[in-house]
């Protein structure tokens, strides 16, 4: 389960335009629904402080789990997404800061994470670098950079059908190699829907130690979910704990 320990809406957009923080551990039913998914098997992913940044669209809301936390993105005029490049103030402390704040919120929740998870996959190479020395294993997609000759990023999406042990950045990764399910457009890239999600998990089969990992977020139809989980297990793929790695 990728936790966000702080929730906010620094321009009230789902609170009538009050302002609006809320902390996990003040959120008793939450808690103990997490908790509960603990007790069943479940393990907790930290998935950034906020997983939004500073009280402005980043880029579009503004809002926890809607906005990127540690890199600049902006808008074009045709609604897609440019990556302007590392926050104004990205720097060891800071990344730091916001790591050891998420980790002590979940604490006071009475949670532990097993690995990391970058929002949106998306952070600087300094961020990066600090995140596989703070944390044991990641659990999201690699996302390397190039700068081009005007200082423009370009950026590559790596799909790994496997367990790195360390990559460039120094993290140990279990891969989300499937995509995340979604029945229409999302974030920029095409629906993935579960047809198309499986089939990828039958590719991955073509190496020794095939690993499969995808994303689902909880207001998506549960139905969707038991269908995938079937039909990978069907293939032959064990479910696994993310700690075992």
């Amino acid at each position: 389960m990728a936790v966000i320990p702080v929730f906010k809406d620094p321009k009230g957009v789902y609170n009538k335009g009050t302002p609006n923080t809320i902390y996990l551990s003040k959120k008793r039913r939450l808690v103990a629904a997490l908790k509960y998914m603990v007790d069943k098997g479940g393990e907790i992913v930290l998935h950034g402080l906020t997983h939004q940044w500073d009280e402005q669209p980043n880029p579009r809301s503004g809002v926890s789990a809607e906005d990127y936390e540690f890199f600049r993105v902006k808008l074009d005029t045709a609604g897609r997404q440019v990556l302007e490049g590392p926050v104004p103030e990205d720097s060891l402390e800071w990344v730091s800061e916001r790591v050891e704040k998420a980790l002590i919120e979940l604490k006071a929740a009475g949670l532990e994470p097993v690995a990391w998870e970058t929002p949106h996959y998306l952070a600087s190479e300094l961020d990066n670098k600090y995140f596989g020395r703070r944390f044991k294993l990641m659990t999201h997609r690699g996302i390397y950079f190039v700068k081009g000759q005007n200082g423009e990023f370009h950026f590559s999406n790596q799909f790994f059908p496997y367990v790195i042990e360390s990559d460039i950045y120094g993290q140990k990764l279990a891969p989300e190699n499937l995509f995340c399910f979604a029945t229409t457009a999302y974030m920029g890239e095409p629906p993935s829907t579960v047809p198309a999600m499986l089939y990828q998990a039958r590719l991955n089969l073509a190496v020794r130690d095939g690993w499969d990992s995808f994303f689902f977020h909880w207001y998506q139809d549960i139905q969707a979910l038991k269908e995938l989980v079937r039909g990978i297990k069907t293939m032959g793929y064990e479910f696994v704990p993310l700690s075992g790695l």
